[in-house]
């Protein structure tokens, strides 16, 4: 992206994927999978995985849930309201601390969330169905997966969750801003 010889083609390109990696390094489920060991089957960072909330009848996919529900319920689909909601959580100590480290120390940073956050609180629980069939985009059964199991979470789980969603949101928006000022100077 710094290099002027770059078409602006290549640049937005370029910047299309940082974008893209910045967002995905800082939900946990994308660096990190699990291998149930009553099964010995992986997870594929929490796809493998449902979750159903309240009275639901259909689990979704615990990636799903970490990837939409809780970032809708942390900031709703409005940028202005997700920047209202996460501008008091980036104070002048948290980007210093935040803008520390490498992509790959954030990455392991999500791998610890993932398994003190995202999964504690589901697979330590009964299962309440232990063979439930995903379907892929072509409404097949998603081969990836096989039987499933499917947790019940509770409103504390979202709360949970909804902590650790924003403070990812917020450390994304630093590190992004940090990673492109290195870059584009």
């Amino acid at each position: 992206m710094k290099n002027p010889q770059t078409s602006d083609n290549e640049r937005l390109l370029a910047l299309k994927f940082l974008l893209h990696f910045v967002g995905d390094i800082h939900q946990p489920l994308h660096a990190a999978t699990r291998t149930d060991p009553q099964i010995g089957h992986e997870d594929f960072g929490g796809n493998c995985v449902g979750v159903l909330r309240g009275n639901d009848r259909d689990p979704i996919r615990l990636h799903s849930y970490w990837d939409t529900n809780l970032v809708v319920a942390a900031v709703g689909q409005d940028e202005n309201r997700a920047v209202t909601e996460l501008m008091p959580l980036i104070t002048a100590s948290s980007q210093k601390e935040w803008a520390k480290g490498t992509p790959a120390d954030w990455a392991q940073e999500s791998h610890g969330l993932a398994k003190s956050s995202v999964y504690a609180g589901v697979i330590d629980k009964a299962p309440v169905q232990t063979d439930f069939v995903f379907k892929d985009r072509d409404g097949k059964p998603d081969e990836r997966c096989g039987k499933s199991k499917v947790y019940k979470i509770d409103p504390s789980y979202d709360q949970q969750g909804i902590k650790v969603v924003e403070e990812q949101l917020a450390k994304a928006a630093v590190r992004l801003a940090w990673l492109l000022k290195e870059n584009l100077q």
